[in-house]
């Protein structure tokens, strides 16, 4: 990381999965020294990290292809990098403001920096756009609250499993619970089935998302 904060900077926010390598007393101080914030995705949630996962798929392809046709995988990064988006401007543009210099031919003008004042309106329209359509279509999972019973969904059994004590919500959508063995696990609200006081489970589904189907 301290190489890519080197060129490009520090960034703000750094979002990640829960690896080790992030829990690591070496992460927190390197967080701390460096003044950055650091965001974890909900664990055994991939759909929450969907646009790291998205884009680490997307590199893997380019570089399996130009393996198998015998290019240089380097040119097919710059081409990935260089080739505009559904906003029209390419993932280089949107980093660094100006168009990279590709093996295709370019008109010299077209290599100047840009100014990246109208993308991020366009950005900020889309995101408000997208927003409402889910507000429409899905019904949100009602917030938990600390002391409540659950029950978490169990990922290799693809059923409601063991029950747990919300502990304490960790951010919008996101709990840390406690089960009756005193295991802490942190969970995606999808995953996590109330229990009422009549022993009967509320549902753990949105009205368009089913839980089995998380992966």
């Amino acid at each position: 990381m301290k190489v890519t904060f080197a060129r490009h900077g520090i960034p703000d926010i750094v979002h990640s999965d829960n690896g080790p390598c992030y829990s690591s007393q070496e992460f927190a101080d390197f967080k701390t020294k460096w003044g950055f914030k650091h965001v974890t995705s909900s664990p055994h949630f991939p759909s929450s990290n969907g646009l790291v996962e998205k884009a680490v798929q997307t590199v893997k392809n380019i570089i399996s292809k130009s393996i198998e046709s015998g290019t240089d995988p380097y040119l097919g990064l710059l081409a990935y990098r260089s080739t505009p988006l559904d906003n029209h401007k390419s993932p280089a543009e949107l980093l660094m403001g100006r168009t990279l210099k590709t093996d295709l031919p370019v008109v010299e003008n077209q290599l100047n920096v840009k100014d990246s004042k109208a993308v991020v309106a366009w950005k900020t329209k889309k995101k408000e756009i997208q927003k409402a359509y889910h507000d429409r279509e899905a019904k949100p999972l009602p917030p938990l609250k600390q002391g409540e019973m659950v029950r978490i969904y169990d990922q290799k059994k693809l059923m409601w499993g063991e029950k747990a004590t919300v502990k304490e919500k960790i951010a919008i959508r996101s709990y840390t619970v406690e089960t009756k063995d005193k295991v802490q696990y942190r969970r995606n609200r999808k995953q996590l089935r109330k229990i009422t006081s009549g022993h009967n489970e509320t549902s753990g589904e949105t009205s368009r998302d089913k839980v089995v189907t998380l992966e």
